[in-house]
């Protein structure tokens, strides 16, 4: 978490309240050890709490490729910021 700048208390908030420990991508359970933080490259913007299966697979790559741009949901939580330095 501190390569993010990122404090345990704004992770624990970030996971249990605001995504209620479900991945924002695959709407699965968040599960301890296979968790990464998904920021936005080249910025201090943190979107959210991924699985890494969703964070490598999905995001990691192109995502236009793969047709998630046509998921309103995925749309959204591409755009947000939920923490900025």
């Amino acid at each position: 978490m501190r390569d993010y700048g990122m404090t345990d208390t704004e992770y624990d908030y970030i996971r249990w309240i605001f995504q209620g420990n479900v991945c924002p991508v695959c709407d699965e359970l968040l599960v301890s050890g296979s968790i990464d933080i998904d920021h936005l490259h080249g910025t201090d913007i943190i979107r959210g709490l991924l699985h890494h299966k969703c964070n490598s697979s999905i995001l990691g790559q192109n995502y236009e490729a793969k047709g998630l741009t046509n998921n309103p949901k995925f749309e959204e939580y591409v755009k947000r910021n939920v923490l900025e330095r």
